[in-house]
């Protein structure tokens, strides 16, 4: 999801909380839909800690406040340690070290004093990313080394090492990369954080180059050829709408000698927002006349939750609860723009599973991706461009909650 400075929402809450849903009827134990898969590539700090040239690691999804730590063996000099933000086509956004310490929307900020001449323990300096807040046209965080002081080059350090913790974690040490090569010039490329999509990973260079700043270090396109080649994943950025079109074989609530059926009705939760639809009388095979459902933006990291639940009606006694479908948004982003018809089978909650209760039936899921760029934005309350998607779909995203 975005903010007014395009960045993800990343700090969702889970679908539920106490007054968006009806208490009686639980959620636990009903298999969740359509769970986001991650690319497949090591989470850092799942293995071992040291990270190689070789090797590249995810940022685990559940972090979102990264501490940087640069250390280098290079006592007597000045040295800085610096990130650069670069969009898919590798051109130049923001830059952040000791004399610009922060980006505008504070998501790439340095933390340290600026280390001059290299004597204090540990890391000399740090770089703080806030995950969740870095801009959706940023595709590379480059992070970099460069020597400061004049008549030297980084032929005079003995290592430069950058440290990874997941602050909001317990302060968990994620991966340690430790350069020991190569360590020539006055400026070296020691990684990057690359976009996957929603999510970054890290990739360990080690590029020496002859800069003695970030800027300079920028200004010359072949000095970043070793990042160029990572190519990024950018961030999907999609309008989404839904709704059920169809139930089949759902089970009979209402059983004589010479019938069973049911009055199927829809109930939908969404962050809050609740939808309930007509009831259909007499059917196990209803047809709902529904209109489309806003989701409104999503991106491929959204673990928020559509519930659906069925029930049927009864005109003297309480309604009866026919089974759910739990769906995560994420996970149907994934499926990328167009229409996706599915069939998806309604499960029990956990109590009618442990009573043997059989809860039988399928809802048919429609929904409707569209590229975020296919809005027209001057159309008045958000609605789509009818030239980019075509009149059909174009109208079913045009639905709301309401009525």
């Amino acid at each position: 999801m975005e903010s007014k400075k395009g960045t993800l929402r990343g700090r969702s809450s889970r679908f539920f909380s106490f007054g968006d849903r009806p208490e009686d009827i639980s959620n636990e134990g009903v298999y969740l839909y359509y769970t986001p898969q991650l690319p497949d590539i090591p989470e850092a700090g799942e293995t071992s800690q040291v990270v190689l040239y070789d090797d590249e690691a995810m940022i685990p999804t559940n972090t979102y406040a990264l501490r940087l730590g640069f250390g280098w063996d290079a006592e007597g000099f000045d040295l800085d340690a610096s990130a650069a933000m670069f969009n898919a086509k590798m051109a130049g956004l923001e830059y952040v070290w000791w004399d610009h310490p922060k980006l505008e929307d504070e998501s790439v900020y340095f933390r340290s004093k600026d280390d001059k001449e290299g004597i204090k323990e540990g890391d000399k300096e740090i770089i703080g990313v806030e995950i969740d807040h870095i801009a959706n046209e940023v595709c590379y965080v480059v992070l970099c080394v460069s020597v400061y002081t004049k008549g030297k080059t980084l032929d005079d350090v003995k290592s430069i090492t950058l440290r990874a913790f997941d602050e909001e974690n317990g302060d968990k040490e994620l991966f340690k990369y430790n350069i020991t090569e190569d360590l020539r010039g006055t400026s070296m490329v020691v990684g990057a954080l690359v976009r996957q999509g929603a999510w970054f990973k890290f990739v360990p260079r080690r590029q020496p180059l002859l800069s003695r700043t970030i800027t300079e270090l920028t200004h010359e396109p072949d000095n970043l050829e070793c990042v160029r080649s990572l190519e990024p994943v950018p961030l999907q950025r999609l309008m989404m709408h839904f709704n059920i079109k169809k139930g089949r074989n759902l089970t009979p609530m209402d059983v004589s000698l010479f019938k069973k059926s049911s009055d199927p009705y829809l109930k939908i939760f969404y962050r809050g927002k609740q939808y309930k639809s007509e009831v259909i009388t007499g059917t196990l095979h209803p047809t709902f006349n529904m209109k489309a459902l806003p989701i409104g933006e999503v991106v491929e990291c959204d673990d928020d939750e559509i519930e659906v639940q069925v029930w049927d009606w009864d005109r003297l006694t309480e309604d009866d609860f026919m089974g759910m479908v739990r769906l995560c948004v994420g996970g149907i982003v994934q499926k990328g723009p167009g229409v996706h018809d599915v069939w998806l089978p309604l499960t029990g909650t956990m109590e009618q599973k442990e009573e043997g209760t059989k809860i039988t039936g399928e809802l048919n899921f429609e929904f409707t991706l569209v590229k975020v760029d296919d809005y027209d934005p001057k159309a008045p309350a958000g609605k789509p461009n009818k030239k980019a998607l075509g009149d059909t779909i174009a109208d079913k995203m045009n639905a709301s909650w309401a009525g």
